[in-house]
């Protein structure tokens, strides 16, 4: 989506994400499960740097999703599963997005100690940071759509054909298992 400042892009993708309601008509996207929305300025929720990573699957504590109707959809058990991830394939998961000394960093060495470590990630990390851990959660969320919205804003030109690149080979991978 193309326009220029204040056309209503971003009105636009955040009506699509059912933050605003106000209006009329009807936007018609995937379940909940199935979409991801990349802003410019990612949300980092108070916790770990295991619980940045995981997010949105570390808000789940209901045992149905809200997205439908209120509570019509018993959560997809998938969703529960990636909090089971290694240490190992977390630290793989910063690798990939470019943040491979991360863990280390704010573990005092120790990368294990680091996904474990709580700070206010919002404040602790740069932008460009916060928008690679992004793309990571992308990478463990491995959903069917990716919405981005100035996503890679704060990223260098090379960093940011990287993280282009990261979801294209994701979705190659996902064509190339069947799945769309």
């Amino acid at each position: 989506i193309a326009g220029v400042s204040g056309s209503g892009k971003s009105s636009l993708l955040r009506a699509i994400a059912g933050l605003w309601s106000n209006g009329s008509g009807e936007i018609v996207r995937p379940s909940s499960d199935q979409i991801y929305f990349l802003p410019q300025r990612p949300y980092c929720p108070p916790g770990t740097l295991r619980d940045q990573l995981l997010y949105p699957s570390t808000e789940l504590s209901d045992d149905y999703d809200g997205t439908l109707d209120g509570w019509s959809r018993p959560i997809d058990q998938r969703r529960v599963e990636w909090s089971r991830l290694s240490d190992q394939e977390l630290l793989n998961v910063l690798v990939s997005v470019d943040l491979p000394d991360l863990a280390s960093r704010i573990g005092d060495g120790d990368p294990i100690r680091g996904l474990n470590t709580v700070l206010d990630y919002s404040n602790t990390l740069s932008l460009g940071e916060q928008q690679r851990l992004a793309f990571g959660r992308v990478v463990i969320n491995r959903p069917k759509l990716v919405v981005c919205d100035e996503s890679t804003s704060a990223l260098d030109v090379v960093a940011e054909r990287k993280m282009y690149t990261l979801l294209k080979n994701m979705a190659s991978d996902a064509n190339d298992e069947g799945r769309t």
